[in-house]
C-alpha cells in the first residue's frame, strides 16, 4: 500500500524506494525526450536542458532520498555537465543555513542550541573556532541526520577566515 501527498510517494514501511524510482523515471523520460529532439547538443545546451528540466524531478524532496535516486538514473552525469553534483549542492545548501544560524541572520531557537567544543587555548591545530560537536541522541536515530549534526565535520574543517566571514556573500565565496 502507498500514499501519495504533495506528490510524495510513501508506501505503509515508509521505505522512499518508490518515491526514487517515479522520480528517476521521470528524469530519465525527460532526459530520453531531450536526447531524442536534437541531433546535435553541445555541453553548454545539454547543462542548460538538463538543469532545467532534469534536476527538479530529482530534487523535490531530494533531502529525503538523495543518496536513493542517483542509483536508478541513466544517461548523463552530472560531472560531464561541469555542474556541481547533488551532494555537494546540499552540502552546502546545509552550510549556508548553518553560518547564517551562528551568526545570528536568521533567528532559529532550538530545543538545545547548537553545541559548541569548548577551545583549549593551547591547541592549534584546530581550523577555525566555532568549532561544533556532534549531539549524541540514542533514543532517536532521526536526530543523527538533524542540521546540526550533520554538518560536523565538514564545519569543523572549514578555515578559520571561511567561518568568521563577514558577510553571508563572503561565506559563499569562501566555501566554493
Amino acid at each position: 500500500m502507498k500514499e501519495k501527498d504533495l506528490g510524495v510517494t510513501v508506501t505503509n514501511n515508509l521505505k522512499w524506494n518508490k518515491q526514487c524510482t517515479i522520480a528517476a523515471s521521470k528524469a530519465n523520460k525527460i532526459l530520453g525526450h531531450i536526447l531524442n529532439s536534437f541531433d546535435y547538443l553541445d555541453c553548454r545546451s545539454m547543462k542548460l536542458l538538463y538543469t532545467a528540466l532534469v534536476r527538479p524531478h530529482l530534487e523535490y524532496v531530494g533531502v529525503l532520498h538523495l543518496k536513493l535516486t542517483f542509483p536508478f538514473l541513466k544517461g548523463y552525469k552530472e560531472e560531464q555537465l561541469n555542474s556541481l553534483n547533488q551532494s555537494k549542492r546540499r552540502l552546502r545548501g546545509d552550510l549556508i543555513p548553518m553560518y547564517k544560524i551562528i551568526n545570528g541572520v536568521e533567528k532559529i531557537k532550538f530545543i538545545y542550541g547548537v553545541n559548541f567544543a569548548k577551545i583549549l587555548s593551547g591547541n592549534i591545530r584546530k581550523p577555525n573556532n566555532l568549532r561544533l560537536v556532534r549531539e549524541i541522541n540514542k533514543r532517536s536515530s532521526g536526530r543523527f541526520n538533524f542540521l546540526t549534526n550533520r554538518i560536523v565535520s565538514t564545519w569543523n574543517n572549514l578555515s578559520s577566515a571561511c567561518v568568521s566571514a563577514l558577510s553571508v556573500n563572503n561565506f559563499k565565496a569562501c566555501i566554493d
